[in-house]
């Protein structure tokens, strides 16, 4: 509900709401800034960006939008070059400190599924190989 309608609705002015709202905010900020900051995983994990990089690739295709395909090549490419090993497969999670949690076989399909996709929405050979070489392990 827009603030003109909700300050209309309790009978002040629209500017005596928003000034009412700004000062919530700010004490809402000032208490959780109080409270401990919560733990963000900073880890980038295979195959929730494989199901991503699938999705993003099959709608960008659909919607003729090559930034959408742009964000699924993007999202793969990070993950192969940082958790992929030919002798390995993909690592579940890709840390700043580096790869970890070889041999899942979700990761492996995950990634070989959005890699298949982005070889048929981009023509590009290299996306097919990969997958290949990551599916012969599994």
């Amino acid at each position: 509900m827009p603030i003109a309608e909700v300050a209309s609705s309790v009978g002040v002015s629209e500017t005596s709401a928003r000034a009412s709202l700004e000062r919530s905010i700010e004490k809402l900020r000032a208490a959780r800034a109080r409270r401990p900051q919560p733990i963000v995983d900073h880890a980038r994990h295979a195959d929730l960006n494989g199901a991503m990089a699938f999705a993003f690739a099959r709608a960008g295709e659909f919607l003729g939008d090559a930034e959408i395909v742009g964000d699924a090549r993007a999202a793969v490419d990070r993950i192969l070059e940082g958790a992929y090993r030919p002798d390995r497969g993909v690592a579940h999670r890709l840390e700043p400190t580096g790869p970890s949690g070889f041999g899942l076989l979700d990761d492996q399909v995950q990634i070989a599924r959005a890699l298949t996709e982005l070889a048929g929405v981009t023509a590009e050979p290299k996306y097919a190989r990969r997958a290949d070489e990551i599916l012969s392990l599994v």
